[in-house]
């Protein structure tokens, strides 16, 4: 007997004549119906099946979670667009805010310029006065 690792079919132990019956001579057929339910496409035909519905099952598992990811990537994908776009509007908002603040309220708004153009002044140091020189 060889070290295979998977056992050898009938056909590869019993020698076949022209009858295509087994080494056993016997014409009730038990060497052909050996063969037909333990032959080498792996057993009885229900062990084909067996293997091919597992397969099936595996391949719906699959596709079910790679149909989940793309479905929660589709999710993210959108919230971050609207983020975006969020984040893009910000600076067009402001814009629009301070032109009707300035619309609105015309004395304060030249009052705070003033107020920032002083203190910009003050600190970068500008018309520096020398007192004793």
């Amino acid at each position: 007997m060889d070290n295979a690792p998977f056992p050898s079919s009938d056909r590869s132990r019993t020698s076949t004549g022209s009858s295509g019956l087994g080494s056993t001579g016997s014409s009730s057929g038990v060497g052909s119906s050996t063969y037909s339910s333990t032959g080498s496409m792996g057993g009885a035909g229900s062990g084909g099946t067996d293997a091919r519905e597992a397969l099936e099952r595996v391949q719906g598992a699959v596709h079910s979670t790679v149909d989940k990811l793309a479905s929660t990537a589709r999710d993210w994908a959108g919230k971050i667009d609207e983020k975006a776009r969020g984040v893009s509007d910000i600076p067009k908002q402001a814009l629009d805010y301070s032109r009707s603040t300035v619309q609105e309220h015309p004395m304060q708004a030249i009052l705070l310029s003033m107020l920032v153009g002083y203190v910009i002044g003050r600190f970068s140091g500008g018309r520096s006065t020398r007192y004793g020189e």
